[in-house]
């Protein structure tokens, strides 16, 4: 009768287990482990105009056929490769290699280590095996206005000699019409943005990007924005700006400006989406990889307020029209 009695008690214990996890199994599960992303089916498509990896001089949590793979298994059409030192035209080249749909591009960023505003650097990295080089940045973290945000020591670069546009910048922009790339405006000075834009905009060259444009370079505001989209540029917002400032986890990227996703939002809302391109400008060791990153900037900007149609703008329609499409 003792072991009829224990087996019963047994059966009475499990009977009020499974109950408990009717009861408390769901919301006990879902406070310690992710159910599907509600977000991730927009991602079919997306492209990510702007992420780092490795091989570089500074400490990346993806390589390029690793982040290649990733945004593929999430069905990213694209993605392009930055590097602050050295063109990824040819590393965009051996990456499309390994891939099936995804198409990966690279650039070259005007830096001190290829030559400073080079225009040899850009004709170069135009005629890569494969022409997968697409993006011109302006000088980065070479950049006069970058190195006093800061305060850096020396003299960084600048396109503007006592206000007027260098000639190898001229003779830039040139070679950005002749091979139909697209200029995204690095890390420069909001005068400088300016007088660029206006510059490309008479020499027809409509691919126009102003890189991380509210975060610390050039850190434009919302009326600076509203007069530079009469060019009809498109203003890249990127989830670093989110991760960077005081609040942020990783050390270095504490100095630097926070942009919050509702100054984000209220941007859209007062221009409109069709002149906004979401990336990530991800890849830092600490951050998120860039794919996983693209799905929480996502899920945050839904949050704030915007529709999907505005998101699905952001990281499909607009990104594609900037790499694939024709001048209206």
């Amino acid at each position: 009768m003792k072991p009829l009695f224990i087996n019963r008690c047994f059966f009475q214990m499990r009977i009020l287990l499974l109950m408990a996890l009717i009861s408390y199994g769901p919301s006990i599960l879902s406070a310690q482990y992710p159910g599907a992303p509600s977000a991730g089916h927009l991602l079919e498509g997306a492209i990510d105009i702007h992420m780092h990896t490795a091989p570089d001089i500074f400490g990346r949590s993806v390589n390029d056929l690793e982040a290649a793979g990733m945004a593929e298994a999430r069905g990213f059409r694209a993605i392009v490769l930055k590097n602050h030192i050295s063109s990824t035209a040819g590393r965009a080249a051996l990456a499309n290699l390994k891939t099936q749909e995804l198409m990966v591009f690279g650039g070259i960023a005007l830096n001190r280590a290829v030559g400073g505003l080079n225009p040899e650097a850009v004709r170069n990295m135009a005629l890569m095996e494969g022409r997968f080089g697409r993006f011109v940045w302006f000088p980065t973290f070479d950049a006069g206005h970058h190195q006093s945000n800061f305060g850096s020591k020396g003299t960084g670069l600048s396109i503007l000699e006592e206000g007027t546009l260098k000639t190898d910048v001229l003779a830039i922009l040139d070679l950005i019409k002749t091979y139909d790339l697209v200029l995204a405006t690095g890390h420069l000075s909001g005068e400088e943005v300016v007088a660029l834009v206006q510059a490309a905009h008479e020499r027809g060259i409509w691919r126009i990007v102003i890189t991380h444009a509210m975060g610390d370079s050039p850190g434009l505001t919302l009326e600076e924005m509203q007069m530079l989209s009469k060019y009809a540029v498109y203003f890249e917002l990127t989830y670093l700006s989110y991760l960077t400032g005081p609040q942020s986890h990783l050390g270095f990227l504490q100095n630097g400006k926070h942009v919050s996703i509702v100054q984000m939002a209220e941007a859209v809302k007062a221009i409109g989406a069709e002149r906004f391109i979401m990336s990530t400008d991800l890849g830092q060791s600490g951050n998120p990889v860039p794919s996983d990153g693209m799905l929480q900037f996502v899920t945050l900007m839904l949050n704030a307020g915007l529709s999907e149609t505005e998101v699905i703008t952001m990281i499909r329609k607009n990104p594609y029209r900037l790499l694939f499409g024709k001048q209206d």
